[in-house]
């Protein structure tokens, strides 16, 4: 929900569940994204982007 209102959006979709899963600094999320070679960051960037 964070992310859905830092964005200003007037949902929660799967793009602000996975930046809130990109948040958890030691969670599986995060860890599962960066064994796959991505960069969180450039992943989040992207879903904004989408969502912009």
């Amino acid at each position: 929900m964070r992310e859905s209102l830092r964005l200003k959006s007037g949902e929660i979709a799967a793009g602000h569940l996975l930046l809130g899963v990109l948040r958890v600094e030691d969670g599986l999320g995060l860890r599962v994204v960066t064994e796959h070679g991505l960069d969180p960051a450039a992943v989040g960037l992207a879903v904004e982007a989408k969502r912009a």
